[in-house]
C-alpha cells in the first residue's frame, strides 16, 4: 500500500495528492479551518482528529457539524456529545453535572474537563482496588 506522507501548512492550503487518510494533528483553531478545507474542495478521506481538537464547540461547531459527521477520534475520551456514550456511565455523570453543575455547556471548552475529570478519578479508584 502506498504511503503518501506531506504536512497541511496553514497558509499554504494543499493536501498530498493520492492521499485517502487524513490525521489531524492540528490544534482546535486548524484543525477547524482544515475540516472546513476538506469540504469546500470535496475531499473525503478518513478523518482522524487528535484528541486536541476534539472539543465540539471549538472545532466542530465551527467546522459545521455537518462536515465534520465522518470525523474518527483519535482520542481515548469518552464526549458528552457524542450519542454512542449514553449509557449508564454517562447518565451518572449527566445526574451529577444537572445537581451540581446545573449551566454547564456540552458544546464548550470546559467539556473535556468535566468529562475528563470523573474518567480520571475512575481510573485511579479501578488501580487502586486491583493493587490492595
Amino acid at each position: 500500500m502506498p504511503v503518501v506522507e506531506g504536512a497541511y501548512e496553514r497558509y499554504n492550503h494543499q493536501f498530498p495528492e493520492g492521499a485517502v487518510v487524513f490525521f489531524n494533528l492540528m490544534t482546535p483553531k486548524f484543525a477547524a479551518n482544515a475540516t472546513k478545507k476538506l469540504a469546500e474542495i470535496d475531499w473525503k478521506p478518513t478523518h482522524l482528529l487528535s484528541e486536541a481538537s476534539l472539543l465540539a464547540g471549538t472545532v466542530l461547531k465551527p467546522a459545521a457539524f455537518e462536515v465534520a459527521h465522518s470525523i474518527l477520534s483519535a482520542g481515548s475520551t469518552k464526549h458528552a456529545t457524542n450519542q454512542a456514550w449514553k449509557d449508564s456511565g454517562f447518565k451518572q455523570w449527566s445526574a451529577f453535572m444537572d445537581q451540581y453543575y446545573p449551566t454547564y455547556d456540552l458544546l464548550s471548552v470546559r467539556e473535556t474537563w468535566n468529562m475528563r475529570g470523573p474518567a480520571m478519578v475512575g481510573v485511579a479508584d479501578e488501580i487502586d482496588q486491583q493493587c490492595t
